[in-house]
């Protein structure tokens, strides 16, 4: 199977799970009108960041960050690589805590948290050991399972859209600049798509069905603005 599209359901179901738990409330917190102009700003650096990334992954061919970094010396790309390595750990921890918590809250409330925890974790390692190839698999075998159930839920929404509440439909002032969640939100753009750095040698993607996708997932990201109505 192409391993473009393994890799592109890996990236979009990664990001649908962080639009739909934070990405809402961090942008409904930045600002109470015009709600587009942050979403269109953060998918605009997000498309040109991207587009950067893989830009310049391309011109090493075959080769990962880790790699590419082991060039220039394992001193130096310790010290880029570690905060990085830090930081995946931490979100790692935070992301699996509140799943778990969502899920004690909706699903299992008489199921203690710890054993959530403990089986997501278990699962987790168990595809992780199996592999990049199991893990890509994976995440097509997910996406094509719940993406339908995404777009049900979203076209289930428009029903309760009240179109006034759009209004004022500008920020003229931009005040969203001053609220510190609205950075926050970028979480939700920045962290998905580095992972295709990290991939292994043998797992070749198309940088053009990426950025394809890429535009494809951009709509998904005006859910918070029709969340407001």
């Amino acid at each position: 199977m192409d391993k473009s599209l393994q890799v592109i359901c890996m990236g979009l179901m990664s990001h649908f799970g962080l639009i739909f738990f934070i990405y809402p409330e961090r942008i409904i917190a930045s600002t109470h009108k015009g709600h587009w102009e942050p979403i269109l700003i953060q998918c605009v650096i997000f498309i040109l960041f991207l587009w950067l990334y893989l830009k310049g992954l391309s011109y090493f061919p075959e080769k990962n960050i880790i790699s590419i970094l082991k060039i220039l010396g394992k001193a130096f790309s310790f010290t880029l690589l570690f905060p990085v390595l830090l930081y995946l750990v931490i979100t790692t921890i935070e992301l699996v805590s509140a799943y778990a918590e969502v899920t004690n809250i909706i699903f299992l409330a008489n199921t203690p948290t710890w054993a959530i925890i403990t089986l997501m974790i278990l699962i987790s390692t168990y595809i992780a050991v199996k592999g990049i190839e199991t893990i890509l698999r994976t995440a097509l075998l997910i996406f094509c399972i719940f993406f339908p159930l995404i777009l049900l839920m979203l076209s289930i929404c428009f029903q309760d859209i009240d179109w006034h509440n759009a209004f004022p439909i500008m920020d003229t002032d931009f005040s969203f600049f001053r609220q510190p969640p609205y950075y926050t939100s970028f979480f939700s753009f920045a962290i998905v798509f580095s992972f295709l750095g990290f991939l292994p040698k043998k797992i070749s993607y198309n940088s053009k069905k990426i950025m394809f996708a890429v535009f494809l997932l951009i709509p998904f990201f005006s859910y918070p603005f029709i969340y407001l109505f």
